[in-house]
């Protein structure tokens, strides 16, 4: 008898998202990939690889390499019992692979743990639902959608049973800052206290990173520690180096040797004065696998935990001379973009695929697309790039410093069109992707930076005929500003403003003076009077060189105007490519 065997993993977004660093962000994205991974082996050994149908790897290398998705399709050619013993063999692989991976980040805990109860938290963690739905009369597309039915069913019917774990240390144990759910491991008594003097409070500060990777107000629980601990040869770099990274493009491009000879010396400062320093970062010619949120001031005092006012103030120095020698008179942004991509209407265009053989096509294609992701986001060399924190299907998460992140985002979504060309939903229409930008300093919570580059990759896609791109910039200081359109408009408009910032063509301020006329006056002045009012203000800004604005570019700011449906919005686009242009502006500097 033939089967449709759906497999759906979970939690996922809010497990992922339940992250203070970045790299907690990845490892949760990570590890539910590799439980995933985990069961599609499975269904490889004891089906053939030929049943998978999502994913579709063509072998088990593929396997091993690709984003395995949360959710898992197979066709079966099986009995109901024998389905019944692949689910349950299943499981129990899934639960065997997470105490392996919780054995190796057990291995990095060089500190007193409620192991105990971390143990049973971990083992709590996984959501494991299976359906099987026979394929009658050959008919696919009607099994698969009893199938899909049955799942949502199934995780609608919660499982109510009390946890199995309660603390060595009594029900008074704080929460996990992490997810507000689980009980901390990590004794209270490693944390500062009041009661403790500078030296017993830096000593247990110091304790907590190097024992627990836990942050002197981090409450961890179990699953905080293996996101913390879990797969060490992993590196991921923070939100500061991110930001940085505009900086040191240009630093590598243009003054690679005096840079890397400056950073050793600051190094070196940092190290006399007993800095926490991590290598663990990704590789960069400037910083090696050092952390190059350094570059900020506000980093130091974190690196330096609790340090004298002279300690501190030796550190700025020595920061502040490297930048001096390496950087002339430019200074690194505080700010990164995170990325999320998704899919247009893909629920619709899986539908359309009318046999197992078109599903399996889709979802190579898929597949494929996920495979590019990484190259297009972090680059071939990795320099100047961003960080992939997901690729799965049609859905994309990633971190990407600011001078790239527009091209970044229109490569993934050309590549997307490219990949599914082939295929079309009940109307015809071919599959595209949307995309959000937020654009955040990174001290932003990383939480609250994630719930806004979700909340603007949902703008994108509410716009009409999707296909579309939305981005939202929030500074520390102000409100956001956000701005949407589709791709081959927006960010054509946005690419044009950017290099007329960079050739020095429009002012700093005039966008910013064109938003508050928008905001006094937008709904008040007809047409042509407001479109006079924006030529009077341009015509008498001066950029940065004294000049006046050149007339092809009044001009093309003038259609730029038209195009943006609006003068806010219009001053909207110019504010987010002056960002743009700023960071681009640090890849490739002039010295004076």
């Amino acid at each position: 008898m033939q089967y449709i065997f759906l497999i759906n993993l979970g939690p996922v977004q809010e497990f992922i998202a339940s992250a203070r660093r970045s790299r907690d962000l990845w490892y949760g994205s990570w590890l539910i990939s590799e439980l995933a991974r985990t069961a599609t082996h499975i269904i490889a050994q004891r089906a053939g690889i030929a049943s998978l149908v999502f994913p579709a790897p063509v072998s088990v290398q593929d396997l091993n390499q690709f984003s395995a998705p949360n959710k898992i399709l197979a066709v079966l050619n099986a009995q109901a019992e024998e389905i019944e013993s692949l689910a349950s063999d299943i499981q129990t692989a899934i639960y065997e692979r997470l105490r392996s991976l919780w054995a190796d980040a057990f291995k990095q805990i060089d500190g007193t743990i409620d192991e105990d109860t971390a143990k049973k938290q971990i083992e709590d963690l996984p959501e494991y639902y299976w359906v099987a739905v026979p394929v009658a009369n050959g008919d696919y597309v009607r099994a698969r959608q009893q199938a899909e039915a049955l799942m949502s069913a199934r995780k609608a019917t919660r499982n109510f049973a009390p946890v199995t774990w309660r603390s060595r240390w009594g029900d008074g144990q704080p929460k996990s800052s992490l997810d507000g759910l689980r009980e901390s491991v990590i004794p209270e008594d490693a944390y500062p206290s009041t009661r403790d003097d500078q030296n017993t409070r830096r000593r247990k500060i110091r304790e907590l990173y190097n024992k627990y990777r836990a942050g002197q107000a981090e409450r961890l629980s179990g699953v905080d520690l293996l996101k913390r601990l879990g797969k060490v040869d992993a590196r991921f770099p923070g939100t500061p180096h991110i930001a940085a990274l505009p900086l040191l493009e240009g630093l590598r491009l243009t003054n690679l040797d005096a840079a890397k000879k400056a950073w050793h010396s600051y190094l070196n400062t940092l190290r006399e004065l007993d800095a926490r320093l991590e290598d663990d970062y990704p590789e960069h010619p400037v910083t090696d696998g050092y952390d190059g949120g350094l570059l900020f001031e506000s980093r130091l005092q974190e690196v330096l935990e609790e340090a004298d006012n002279n300690a501190l103030a030796k550190a700025r120095e020595a920061l502040y001379r490297f930048l001096d020698t390496a950087a002339g008179k430019q200074r690194p942004l505080p700010y990164y973009a995170i990325l999320v991509a998704d899919g247009d209407s893909m629920g619709k265009v899986i539908d359309a695929q009318l046999t197992v053989e078109d599903h399996r096509r889709l979802s190579e294609a898929l597949d494929d697309f996920a495979t590019k992701v990484r190259d297009i986001v972090e680059g071939e060399e990795g320099v100047g790039e961003g960080a992939l924190v997901y690729a799965g299907g049609d859905d994309v998460l990633a971190f990407v410093p600011l001078h790239t992140v527009l091209t970044c985002a229109r490569k993934l979504a050309d590549t997307f069109k490219q990949h599914m060309s082939a295929f079309r939903d009940a109307d015809g229409r071919q599959p595209t992707l949307s995309a959000g930008i937020a654009i955040t300093h990174y001290m932003e919570p990383l939480s609250d930076a994630l719930a806004l580059a979700r909340h603007t990759e949902r703008v994108a896609k509410s716009i009409s005929g999707k296909d579309a791109l939305a981005i939202t910039v929030r500074k520390r200081s102000g409100f956001d500003t956000l701005v949407k359109g589709q791709w081959g408009e927006l960010d054509e408009r946005l690419h044009r403003y950017v290099g007329l910032y960079l050739d020095d063509a429009v002012p700093d301020g005039a966008a910013y003076e064109l938003r508050e006329l928008a905001l006094r006056a937008g709904d008040v002045l007809p047409p042509e009077a407001l479109a006079s009012e924006v030529e009077r203000i341009l015509g008498r800004k001066r950029t940065n060189g004294a000049k006046p604005i050149r007339k092809e570019v009044l001009d093309l700011l003038a259609e730029s105007f038209k195009q943006g449906a609006g003068l806010r919005p219009f001053a909207d686009e110019l504010i987010v490519a002056r960002d743009l242009a700023s960071a681009t502006r640090l890849t490739g500097y002039e010295r004076a």
